[in-house]
């Protein structure tokens, strides 16, 4: 099949031999590629995916995670990175049947966004729309016969130029951050020529029709616009034979001519060519080991994606961008950054290795690798101006736009801190040199003074009740902050440590207080007044007090409309350091179904004292109290409502409080839960023991397959919560859900990581019997359960739909042990009348659940353990067939 393809493809092109030969002629290319009026050495990463398929358009864009990739290369002196867009089609364009109507609902958003983002840190994108997997098989024929028809049939090809492609261009044009647009990722893995068995195939023709048309549209609708595509090989890249080429495919399928004459677009062709390298190919085909030159190809040449984790053949892992570098190429992207934050593939070194190589360039070749969309741009910070003898100040800097930077004469990274302890008032110098040789200078000076000179408020954390405060803490008069004039206004600053506070300075704005009081606390939750004026202010106010306030917290509270340009606070730090508590759990704002205790957990710094306890109360009530770390205690909340929580702890004679958290309570659902390993697997899903794990087991879903719930049972249709327990090993993760076999809903599983967690969805169920699905999207994760939450699920006087029980069971309680519900289960084969009770360990009736008459079925209840003592306990299950009996341990 593969040699009757090709010997069609031969017998096409020689249609075009006059124009082969025309252009067949090499000149040396260019080794760089132009970009932000630079001549660009591409140095850098790919993303190529947070999550795959599906980073624009509809579902939830983790821009922290490309803000925290940008970051991270900039600071390492890496100029792009490589972002799939389409990849597969399932999210994006926007389809009709097999037509595109669009972009994608907040496509072109979402990458403006995410182009937005690069830009601020100096970072250029290749966008590249589709790849191989757009006929991967295990997509499904929804997915791929629609990607094949846009690469094979010219309207449906037309649909997606027209309605998706163009559209994006335009509304994205001039965008500093576009590197260029990318056609294809490996587009040979789907070809007759080249194509691997997990895909769906075309012949290579169609592939150069579609780069072709595209290329067209893109120069049209943005003529500043690059354009290039992504070459599995130089099997497909060039025309030059080495050892283990095939004569009968192995050629340069991207030619100018050859893309005009197959796609018969005259402005259809790539501005400069990316090709891939693994070590499958090993050195005959490597750009490690041969010069550009031995391609003899007319453009220049990036190498888009390679491993960096290890040496290849002979080359080590540290010079590989040098290398590509001194062999000709116009630059280098690693594979890749996601593989280093999700740890796939034992492969997380390639990243780290690439922020060797893109440091060892800027410094060794600046000139060739910096990029700035802003010119030369240099800033200077210190984390004080002012200090005593003996203290710490760190230095932090950021250049843009430098090919040299130097800190006090010595040569330093664009991007970095560090700490200096200065005996004496010094000047430190920063100096930057830009590609056309201009010089910024740029210097800081920390004053060295007496300790009782030093304003302990300059650049602490403040607080306020409108408005921002470190205007008034920042030491800059030409700042200030602002009150309104129609409530009580406060603004309070957190000194970090216990002073003997004997002067606050209070530097005015140009509207001054009618009225005002100066307060200070230890914990910013009980204030004690220091000073009250009633009279309106005419001048700065100079507050001296012959008896220190010690204190942590200074506050100005005002009634009238006021603004403060400064908050000044001089004293010296106190000999005894106070504690510091503050609540960690629950946070404030909480919303918690009161169905189980309530974790209360407070961190508690100490500074000096003797141990104290802990106390935590609700409400102003005590619940528990603490004397050892970790400070917590368990809370089960009697009836739905507000609470406040709060907590407290002795230090000395000084009660400190910690500021307090306000929760809701409501009311519990009713609740059922089915395990993962008890679902139908599919693919290569694998059940694993953990004792942690709900029911001991959870699912391993990595590759592919799919979870298959097919016997979820409610007596009454409607809305409920679906309740995914689950654990991430590295990061953020997404799968496709479907209920009742309808369209697939995007479903993100967010961090925190090597925790077990949950997520709820809430969805419509149909009374009866429902089946949820969770498919492989991006895999590599652990689920443990499906938790159908809601009411009317079950009750325990009707019959349950799902199951027809033929014999009376009574099930471990779940959770066992338990603190302070549980969950008991049993079932009755026919209608009969029946009792459950509890009783503890010496026979003694403990609680009567359950005294009626009961349909067959299987039924569920709580049993509420609230003011009984840990132990083992007894429940017991009595029926016309007689009496069941099992055991469950209450832990307190």
């Amino acid at each position: 099949m593969i040699l009757t393809n090709s010997i069609n493809y031969i017998k096409r092109l020689l249609l075009f031999l006059p124009l082969l030969v025309a252009t067949n002629a090499t000149s040396q290319p260019s080794n760089r590629v132009p970009h932000n009026g630079h001549d660009l050495w591409v140095s850098g990463s790919n993303v190529a995916w947070v999550n795959f398929a599906r980073d624009i358009g509809p579902g939830t864009t983790r821009f922290d995670l490309f803000e925290s990739m940008f970051r991270d290369l900039r600071n390492s002196g890496g100029n792009s990175m490589r972002l799939w867009l389409h990849t597969t089609g399932s999210s994006t364009p926007q389809w009709s049947g097999n037509m595109v109507i669009g972009p994608g609902v907040g496509a072109i958003e979402d990458l403006r966004s995410i182009l937005n983002l690069a830009q601020s840190y100096n970072i250029s994108l290749m966008l590249c729309l589709w790849s191989f997997d757009m006929l991967r098989i295990s997509n499904g024929t929804g997915v791929t016969d629609r990607s094949n028809a846009i690469l094979t049939q010219p309207s449906n090809r037309k649909s997606y130029m027209d309605n998706s492609l163009k559209p994006m261009v335009e509304a994205l044009k001039g965008h500093p951050a576009i590197l260029a647009w990318e056609i294809f990722n490996e587009a040979e893995g789907m070809s007759n020529e080249f194509g691997w068995d997990f895909n769906r195939k075309v012949p290579m023709i169609n592939i150069q029709q579609f780069v072709n048309q595209a290329a067209g549209v893109i120069k049209r609708a943005d003529p500043n616009a690059l354009v290039t595509t992504g070459a599995w090989s130089f099997k497909a890249l060039s025309d030059v034979h080495v050892s283990g080429s095939n004569t009968q495919t192995d050629m340069n399928y991207y030619r100018n001519d050859r893309l005009i004459g197959f796609g018969g677009d005259p402005m259809g062709v790539l501005d400069f060519y990316t090709v891939h390298y693994y070590d499958w190919a090993g050195t005959s085909l490597s750009p490690f080991h041969n010069d550009v030159s031995v391609w003899k190809l007319d453009k220049p040449v990036v190498v888009a994606e390679f491993y960096a984790k290890s040496d290849i053949f002979g080359v080590k892992k540290e010079a590989l961008y040098q290398t590509l570098l001194n062999r000709g190429y116009a630059g280098a992207l690693s594979w890749q950054w996601v593989d280093w934050a999700q740890n796939r593939e034992n492969n997380a070194g390639s990243w780290l290795n690439t922020l060797v190589n893109t440091r060892a360039l800027w410094n060794n070749h600046g000139q060739d690798v910096v990029l700035s969309y802003v010119g030369l741009n240099s800033d200077l910070r210190a984390s004080a101006t002012s200090v005593e003898p003996g203290s710490t100040v760190w230095l932090q800097w950021d250049v843009q736009g430098a090919v040299s930077v130097t800190f006090n004469g010595e040569k330093v990274y664009f991007l970095d801190s560090l700490a200096v302890t200065p005996q004496a008032t010094t000047t430190y110098e920063l100096s930057a040199t830009g590609r056309n040789g201009t010089t910024q200078t740029k210097t800081v000076q920390i004053k060295v003074l007496p300790p009782d000179q030093l304003n302990r408020s300059e650049n602490k954390r403040g607080f306020s009740s409108t408005g921002d405060p470190s205007a008034a803490l920042d030491g800059n008069s030409s700042s200030s902050w602002s009150s309104g004039g129609d409530k009580s206004e406060y603004l309070y600053v957190d000194l970090d440590g216990s002073y003997d506070i004997s002067k606050v300075i209070l530097r005015w704005g140009a509207t001054k207080p009618t009225s005002y009081t100066i307060s200070h606390s230890f914990d910013a939750v009980v204030w004690t007044d220091a000073h009250n004026r009633n009279t309106p202010s005419t001048a700065d106010d100079e507050l001296l007090f012959n008896e220190p306030l010690y204190a942590r917290f200074i506050r100005l509270s005002t009634s009238s409309a006021i603004s403060l340009s400064e908050l000044e606070t001089y004293g010296l730090r106190s000999a005894v350091q106070r504690f510091r508590l503050d609540i960690t759990s629950p946070n404030d704002g909480d919303n918690i179904e009161g169905e189980a205790t309530i974790t209360l957990a407070a961190n508690l710094v100490r500074r000096a004292g003797p141990v104290s306890v802990v106390r935590f109360y609700v409400n102003g009530e005590l619940v528990g109290s603490k004397g050892t770390s970790p400070y917590s205690v368990g809370w089960f909340p009697k009836s739905p409502g507000l609470y406040e929580i709060s907590a407290q702890v002795t230090d000395g004679s000084y009660l400190i409080n910690a500021r307090p958290v306000k929760i809701s309570v409501f009311e519990s659902v009713q609740k059922k839960r089915y395990e993962a390993e008890s679902a139908k697997l599919s693919g290569s899903l694998t059940v694993v023991d953990n004792a942690a794990a709900s029911g001991g087991k959870y699912v391993l879903m990595e590759n592919d397959g799919s979870i298959t719930w097919d016997n979820i049972s409610v007596l009454t249709g409607g809305a409920f919560n679906l309740r995914f327990g689950y654990y991430l090993p590295f990061d953020y993760k997404a799968q496709d859900l479907r209920v009742n076999d309808g369209s697939a809903a995007f479903l993100p599983f967010n961090p925190p990581t090597q925790v077990w967690s949950f997520r709820d969805t809430t969805v419509t169920l149909v009374s009866g019997i429902n089946k949820v699905s969770l498919s492989k999207n991006w895999g590599y994760m652990w689920f443990d359960y499906l938790e159908v939450r809601g009411n009317n699920q079950y009750a325990t006087s009707l019959e349950d739909v799902a199951e027809r029980p033929s014999s009376y069971r009574l099930y471990q309680n779940y959770p066992n042990p338990f603190n302070p519900s549980t969950i008991i289960k049993f079932e009755i084969p026919a209608t009969d009348n029946v009792r459950l009770d509890v009783y503890d360990i010496s026979g003694r009736l403990v609680k009567s659940l359950i005294n009626q008459r009961m349909n067959r079925g299987i039924h569920e209840t709580s049993f509420q353990a609230t003011g009984l003592s840990t132990g083992v306990y007894l429940y017991r299950l009595k029926t016309s067939a007689g009496t069941i009996t099992s055991k469950m341990l209450l832990i307190k």
